[in-house]
C-alpha cells in the first residue's frame, strides 16, 4: 500500500514528475502532470468530514465513547493549550494541577454539584429498587430537564430525584410505588408526591394509564404465590377491565384483590394481611375490591 511518504518520493514512470496526488473519492494515486494512475483501490483512513479549526476537529473527532446521560460529562483535552498547540513537557505537571483545581472549583457549585448529588442518589435508589437501566436513564433525563428549567431551586434534591424515578417508572410501566421509593430514599411520601406533581405538570409529561396486571408479579413474588394463581389473577383483571369495573380504581388495590381471589381459588393459603403488607395497601381495600372481582373468578 502506498503511503504519503512513498508517494512524495516516487516518480511517475511516464513523465518523471514527482507530483503524485491521492484522490479520496476513487482511492487512486495518480500523476498530476500526465494523469497516469500509479495505484488504485486505496483505502482512505482519514475522517470523512473536513475541519478548518482545532475546535471543529475536536467536536467531530470520535476518539471517545458516547456521552452517558447518567454521568456528569467533564471531558477535557489533555496536553494542548487553548489554541490546540502542544504544551511543553516541563509545564505539563503545572497544567494538570491547574486543571484539577479548576474542575474542583467548577464542580463545587452550581448545576454540576447539584447534578452530581442527584445522579448519585438516582443510582443508589435504582439499585435498591432493582429497576432496569432504561428506567434509570429515563429518570436521569427527567431530572436534567427539571434542573435546566430551574425547578429544583428551593426543593430537596433527594425528593426530586425520587419523584423523577417514580415518573420514569410510570412512563416505562415499571411497577414501583411511591411507598417503595419513600422507604428506600428516606424522603416522606408527601414530599415525593408533591415533587412528582410538580415535575409532571411543569415538564408536561404524558403518562400512560396504569395497568393493574403489571403489579401482579411483584406482589406475587413477595407472598410466594403460585404461577397458577398469578395467571388466574391476570385473567380476573382482564375480565374486569372488559366489564369496565376497573375505571377509577387504584391499580395496586385491584391487583392485590385479584391475586387474593386467585389464591383462594387455586388453593394457595395466603392471607389478606400478607397480600396487603406486600402491596402497601390496607386489608379494607382488598375486601372492598374483592367483592367486585369475585364474580369474575369463574370467567373463561
Amino acid at each position: 500500500m502506498m503511503s504519503g511518504h512513498n508517494a512524495s518520493s516516487r516518480k511517475c514512470p511516464e513523465c518523471k514528475s514527482t507530483d503524485i496526488v491521492f484522490d479520496p473519492e476513487s482511492g487512486e494515486w495518480f500523476c498530476s502532470k500526465c494523469g497516469l494512475v500509479l495505484q488504485d483501490m486505496e483505502v482512505d483512513e482519514g475522517p470523512e468530514w473536513r475541519s478548518f479549526t482545532t475546535k471543529e476537529y475536536m467536536s467531530r473527532a470520535r476518539a471517545t465513547a458516547p456521552l452517558d446521560p447518567v454521568k456528569v460529562n467533564t471531558f477535557r483535552e489533555i496536553g494542548r493549550d487553548a489554541h490546540g498547540n502542544k504544551i511543553h513537557p516541563s509545564k505539563m505537571h503545572l497544567m494538570l494541577r491547574l486543571r484539577n483545581l479548576q474542575n474542583r472549583s467548577r464542580f463545587s457549585e452550581g448545576k454540576d454539584r447539584n447534578l452530581s448529588h442527584a445522579l448519585s442518589a438516582l443510582e443508589r435508589l435504582s439499585s435498591r429498587l432493582h429497576v432496569s437501566s432504561v428506567v434509570h436513564e429515563e429518570a436521569t433525563q427527567i431530572y436534567r430537564k427539571a434542573l435546566d428549567n430551574d425547578l429544583i431551586r428551593g426543593r430537596s434534591i433527594e425528593a426530586i430525584a425520587g419523584a423523577s424515578l417514580y415518573a420514569a417508572c410510570r412512563l416505562t410501566c415499571t411497577p414501583r410505588t411511591l411507598v417503595e421509593i419513600s422507604e428506600n430514599c428516606s424522603v416522606p411520601m408527601k414530599d415525593l408526591a408533591r415533587g412528582y406533581r410538580m415535575v409532571h405538570d411543569e415538564l408536561g409529561l404524558e403518562m400512560p394509564n396504569p395497568d393493574p396486571r403489571n403489579q401482579v408479579p411483584r406482589i406475587a413474588e413477595q407472598v410466594d404465590a403460585s404461577l397458577d394463581a398469578q395467571r388466574k389473577a391476570v385473567e380476573i383483571l382482564v375480565a374486569a377491565q372488559e366489564a369496565k369495573e376497573t375505571i377509577g380504581k387504584h391499580p395496586v388495590g385491584l391487583a392485590a384483590a385479584a391475586l387474593y381471589v386467585a389464591c383462594r381459588e387455586c388453593g394457595d393459603k395466603i392471607t389478606q394481611k400478607a397480600i396487603a403488607e406486600a402491596s402497601g395497601i390496607t386489608e379494607v381495600t382488598i375486601r372492598n375490591r374483592y367483592k367486585k372481582l369475585e364474580k369474575f373468578s369463574d370467567h373463561r
